[in-house]
């Protein structure tokens, strides 16, 4: 499964994902991450192997099982990024 990632034209550093030509995740930071909760939500197998590719990159530039990434978030707050477990914030969107 390949999902592919643009960098919005109002955000930088936030980008828009797409699926078999459907745009499943707007302005996210963390387009895999977001776009492999999405496809959980439908009902994916989370064993499938998701890749992402950037813009018109010939190759993935990040893969993994939709399950695992699916349970993940990007945390910046305590200095450098790190993996760690998903955790919705109030007040956030599913975007972030």
């Amino acid at each position: 499964m390949i999902i592919l990632a643009k960098e919005t034209a109002s955000r930088r550093g936030r980008f828009d994902a797409w699926y078999n030509g459907e745009k499943i995740v707007s302005s996210s930071r963390t387009p895999f991450l977001t776009a492999a909760r999405v496809l959980m939500q439908r009902g994916f197998d989370p064993a499938a192997i998701l890749d992402m590719r950037l813009g018109a990159a010939e190759t993935p530039s990040l893969g993994g099982p939709i399950g695992k990434a699916a349970k993940l978030m990007v945390d910046e707050v305590t200095g450098a990024p790190r993996f760690r477990p998903y955790v919705v914030w109030p007040n956030a969107t599913e975007n972030e």
